[in-house]
């Protein structure tokens, strides 16, 4: 008579053989998937990481010029001012072109405000000089001197509007705690013991990685759509500062043609044509400086941040007509 339980034994320890076989490949495509699903979200997160510092690096610079530009108005308001008889800056304006209004001593106002807002920049945390681009950087100017006068010093702005369309974050998705079963599993416990458990393992392990990858798969989706959001306000950003150091420029050069005037007159009658046409375009350039640091680059919107495209496209379209006119 053939041993009854041997067979059994042995019939048991070959399916539990198969089961522990099974349940190491289930273990072995689930901890693939999961390492696909861990790479996708890190991927993801560092894509946004990185286009969010380039974006906020490059709103800070043009926070940073645009105090710089404001800061130096006085310059311009003193120099105006010692022209006498000089027509008003009405006069000066041109039809097709829309330039705010501006006073000699609204210029000098924001100058002084601008200049303790610039000095706060420096050392200040990332983000601070961006929030002047992302809003309005004469508003943001206004509001500090407002702050200062109040607490009887200099104000310190907070840096959470700083760059307001780029603070997104990354969730981290579902815990993949069945990875951990994977560093504590024993195989010490007998084949057919070991082979089921394994099995099961695998299963629960496997729907975990499945899970986990949809997850990694939704993440980096939305990841998408925020990193092409940062980038354009990014790129954005970037040809607005391009018109904005041009016109910086030209305005640097016909400040510095007003200087040599009046050290040889201050009359205006006594301007020639082409010294009057250079101060004419010298408030023009003012003008068009004053309304580009006033220009709001980004703006809110019900659910997301947005690069205000419009805006910036109106005002760089006022920098090239102007720029074109004074080329002539």
């Amino acid at each position: 008579m053939i041993p009854i339980i041997p067979i059994i034994a042995g019939v048991a320890g070959v399916v539990g053989a198969k089961k522990g076989i099974d349940g190491v490949k289930k273990i072995t495509g689930a901890n693939k998937k999961i390492k696909e699903a861990k790479s996708i979200q890190e991927k993801a997160k560092n894509n946004v990481e990185a286009i969010n510092q380039q974006t906020i690096k490059v709103l800070d610079e043009v926070g940073a010029k645009e105090l710089e530009i404001l800061s130096g108005f006085d310059t311009f308001a003193d120099l105006i001012e010692k022209i006498q008889g000089r027509p008003t800056f009405e006069m000066f304006k041109r039809d097709d072109i829309s330039i705010p209004e501006f006073t000699a001593s609204e210029l000098k106002e924001v100058s002084v405000a601008a200049k303790t807002a610039l000095a706060n920049v420096v050392g200040a945390a990332v983000g601070y000089a961006g929030a002047y681009a992302a809003t309005d950087a004469v508003l943001m100017v206004a509001y500090s001197a407002v702050s200062a006068a109040t607490v009887g010093g200099a104000a310190t702005l907070t840096t959470a509007e700083a760059g307001t369309a780029m603070l997104a974050t990354i969730g981290g998705g579902e815990a993949l705690a069945g990875a951990l079963i994977l560093e504590g599993l024993s195989w010490g416990v007998g084949i057919l013991l070991a082979g089921f458990v394994i099995d099961r393992t695998g299963e629960k392990l496997g729907t975990n990685a499945e899970k986990s990858y949809e997850q990694a798969l939704k993440i980096s989706d939305e990841a998408s759509l925020i990193y092409r959001q940062l980038n354009k306000i990014k790129m954005n950003t970037i040809k607005f500062k391009k018109y904005l150091l041009k016109v910086e420029k030209k305005y640097d050069e016909y400040l510095s043609r007003l200087q040599k005037i009046l050290i040889e007159k201050n009359q205006w009658k006594d301007f020639t044509t082409e010294e009057k046409k250079a101060t004419e375009n010298l408030v023009l350039l003012v003008g068009l400086l004053y309304k580009m640091c006033k220009t709001q680059l980004i703006i809110k919107g019900e659910e997301k941040n947005e690069v205000n495209e419009n805006d910036i496209k109106d005002v760089i379209g006022d920098a090239k007509k102007i720029m074109d006119s004074i080329e002539v």
